[in-house]
């Protein structure tokens, strides 16, 4: 499972809640399934449970952090897995659900939000936007609603677009991205849910450079191409 259908499960399981700093081991999805991070696998076994590391997890920086989290916990290293002594799956992963651990897992997503270079493009042209339109704009909250299908950035905008119908937005506005659900889910296939995925890392103080659109009969501006900017 790659990192945007993740944060695209994660989000329904915890859409009522502000976004996680870092990453944490697993998550319940609102299936009540056991969604990994932090983790590739896992597996009862003599009396415990074994987690194995998702690429890019250093199983020894995972251990530190949990054992600084839950002093009491057994934690035993098995080549490079972790092995949980005296408890279920369900036990454990109760414990462990949604707990920030201090360790982000390396990602496209990541590497796109950590780009300060990366230029804004139509997703499937080669010619650059008019940057004359682009709005530069400071994140305030993020929030989700799974009844409208819509995430939602409140942001306060630092610099108007130079030019075009939407050069006299200014100071607070509320953007929204729509997400296409399947079985009252997000659907982590969809090209569009693909495309916006970035926008979910976003977390107050994060700069947004994006160009705006106006969908006929909505109030809200939605959101045409953009740009996550954050700094090294």
């Amino acid at each position: 499972m790659n990192r945007t259908t993740l944060v695209l499960a994660i989000l329904l399981s915890a859409f009522s809640i502000s976004f996680l700093k870092a990453d944490p081991v697993i998550v319940k999805g609102v299936d009540g399934s056991w969604i990994p991070v932090l983790i590739e696998s896992w597996n009862e076994k003599g009396g415990g449970v074994i987690l194995d590391p998702a690429e890019g997890v250093k199983f020894s920086e995972l251990r530190s952090k949990l054992i600084k989290l839950f002093p009491n916990m057994s934690i035993e290293v098995i080549g490079r897995t972790l092995f949980f002594s005296s408890t279920s799956a369900n036990s454990l992963f109760s414990i462990l659900n949604k707990v920030d651990t201090g360790i982000s897992l390396p990602s496209t997503g990541e590497k796109l939000l950590k780009n300060k270079d990366m230029p804004i493009f139509r997703k499937k042209s080669e010619t650059p936007l008019n940057k004359e339109q682009v709005i530069e704009c400071t994140v305030a909250e993020t929030s989700f609603s799974k009844e409208k299908k819509l995430f939602f950035i409140d942001v306060v905008i630092a610099k108007r677009a130079e030019k075009g119908v939407f050069h006299r937005y200014f100071g607070r506005q509320r953007l929204a991205t729509p997400f296409v659900m399947k079985d009252s889910q997000v659907d982590p296939k969809n090209s569009a849910n693909i495309r916006s995925a970035p926008l979910l890392f976003l977390k107050k103080g994060d700069r947004l450079d994006f160009i705006p659109k106006r969908e006929k009969g909505k109030k809200l501006l939605r959101i045409k191409d953009f740009r996550i900017v954050t700094e090294k």
